[in-house]
């Protein structure tokens, strides 16, 4: 019997994500009935989508033997997991939602300014809804070279109890900001004694794997943040467990 990759289960469980959600968005309606409780909603909403469409980034980029630009998308969706989960879970979610928002008006506001310099006078009046408290504490964080949160990744990670948080971001940054280049080169001689070279993925099979069943862990955690305080429970998925695939499949597919 043949057994789905983990590169195969990523796609089939982003698939399976889209239309348990599409089916869930008919028959319940989500309470936004104030100003706080939309942007609240939109905001989430638009980093879960974000996260799930990085996820099947990861599967196609593994699919079509791109490992290291899977690497670069793994990382944003690892990113956007913890923006997402210390939003929906530290403190209060609401408040959170205007800070992010108030963030991104500032920090859109001061790259796009105008041929002089300035602030355009749209962002200008764009900054000037949000309380003053809010854009305070937003000036301080972007001065700080923090984001919204006021918490740097590694900060944010740690206050939602995300593990192994160190390793395997380092790992993701090396490949996101081009601080690792040569592994794949191989140099061959042929039969006439001349040197070639070839440039490729130096990834095992097993490393593709791991990759993918990171990627699975953590679309399958947040799923479970993000339905339960939508929908208020979390409808079952068709698709094997990512924890419990991931030693067993890793041996399976040493090289």
């Amino acid at each position: 019997m043949t057994h789905p990759s983990e590169v195969q289960l990523l796609l089939h469980d982003v698939l399976q994500i889209h239309r348990v959600c599409e089916e869930k968005a008919k028959t319940h309606v989500i309470d936004a009935d104030t100003w706080d409780a939309g942007r609240y909603y939109a905001i989430a909403g638009d980093l879960w989508q974000k996260h799930v469409n990085h996820c099947q980034g990861v599967a196609l980029l593994l699919g079509s033997g791109l490992f290291e630009s899977a690497i670069v998308v793994g990382r944003a969706a690892y990113e956007t997991a913890i923006t997402l989960v210390y939003l929906m879970t530290v403190g209060d979610k609401k408040r959170n939602a205007l800070i992010f928002e108030a963030h991104m008006v500032v920090d859109t506001a001061e790259v796009f300014r105008d041929e002089k310099g300035h602030v355009a006078e749209k962002a200008q009046a764009a900054i000037a809804t949000f309380p003053d408290d809010v854009i305070a504490q937003v000036r301080s964080n972007r001065k700080a070279r923090l984001p919204w949160s006021g918490k740097n990744i590694a900060e944010m990670a740690e206050a939602i109890k995300l593990t192994g948080h160190r390793t395997i971001y380092a790992i993701m940054s090396w490949e996101a900001h081009a601080r690792v280049a040569g592994w794949g080169i191989e140099k061959v001689k042929d039969q006439n004694g001349d040197v070639k070279w070839t440039f490729g993925s130096a990834a095992r099979p097993r490393d593709v794997e791991a990759l993918a069943n990171h990627a699975r862990r953590m679309l399958h955690q947040v799923y479970q943040i993000v339905t339960r305080d939508f929908y208020g429970k979390t409808p079952p998925l068709a698709t094997l467990n990512p924890f419990e695939r991931n030693r067993i499949e890793l041996e399976r597919r040493e090289d």
